[in-house]
């Protein structure tokens, strides 16, 4: 339902891709703060918990930045009071556009025209090579193979077309991994990637076009082509097209490999991998998204 009550607390990143661009910055801060309720600037990424808490009179959450932005917020908020949004000035949006907000006037309309309703989130755990245990609750998108070394190589970049660049400029490469769903028995893969969301977007390809906020359900696509297909397969995705790929739904999702590899947690890169399970947590938290 609507709720044009809601106080804003806007968290700006201001390391963000458009962020760094002072015309964009200056134009788009000054709106913002006509439509949020407060805005506050990080000055670095990881006080931004620190500003969810400070404030806790604001049950609403803004995320001024891109999906590595969310991923530092979203485990300091309640998920019994707080309602997320988001802004988007990062490189790849993900969730931005999977609420509706592919632009900053879209985003700021939506703070006060916005729909209330409950997403999924994914919950995440990694094993290193070295033993170590990494745990994240992701919003968005995990990825390993091809897409992981796509957003390593776009972090190098600037503006929206980083990721676009990036996959064109990025080899595919091919890894035997172990793969099990919904706790079945592992199957042997020979894999350029793995996708794995729970929202439609994949930076600003919509990869899953069938998923929902609120579906219950992470969606998996398995990649197995090399270069010159899999850029056909960007390009046809671009163009609202979606090629017949191995496709998966379900609650849950375990992957092995024997060599250690990159894993991208909301535009996050974990180095040193070599396994790692991601489970879908339904209806997670509060978010707005565009009527």
């Amino acid at each position: 339902m609507s709720d044009t009550r809601r106080r804003w607390l806007a968290i700006v990143n201001p390391a963000s891709s458009a962020m760094r661009d002072r015309k964009f910055r200056e134009t788009w801060l000054r709106r913002l703060r006509y439509t949020a309720t407060k805005v506050v600037v990080c000055e670095k990424p990881e006080d931004a918990p620190h500003i969810v808490a400070e404030e806790s009179a604001f049950d609403s959450i803004a995320a001024v930045g891109g999906d590595g932005t969310v991923f530092d917020i979203l485990p300091a908020l309640d998920p019994g009071r707080h309602c997320l949004s988001v802004c988007p000035t990062g490189r790849g949006n993900s969730l931005a556009r999977a609420l509706g907000f592919p632009t900053m006037p879209q985003a700021l309309a939506g703070l006060k025209r916005g729909y209330q309703q409950p997403m999924d989130l994914l919950l995440l755990q990694a094993k290193h090579a070295n033993g170590r245990i990494s745990k994240a609750v992701c919003a968005s998108t995990i990825a390993t193979g091809y897409v992981a070394a796509v957003g390593a190589r776009a972090h190098g970049g600037s503006g929206i077309h980083s990721y676009t660049l990036a996959a064109m400029l990025t080899k595919p490469k091919q890894s035997d991994v172990q793969v099990s769903y919904d706790g079945a028995a592992p199957q042997n893969k020979s894999l350029t990637g793995l996708v794995i969301s729970n929202i439609d977007y994949s930076a600003q390809y919509r990869a899953f076009p069938r998923a929902r906020l609120d579906d219950g359900r992470l969606h998996v696509l398995e990649l197995d082509a090399p270069r010159l297909r899999q850029m056909g397969y960007n390009l046809a995705m671009l163009a609202g097209i979606y090629p017949k790929k191995s496709r998966h739904q379900g609650k849950s999702i375990s992957v092995r490999a024997q060599a250690p590899f990159d894993l991208m947690a909301d535009g996050e890169i974990l180095y040193g991998v070599t396994e790692f399970t991601v489970d879908c947590i339904p209806e997670a938290i509060l978010c707005n998204r565009a009527e």
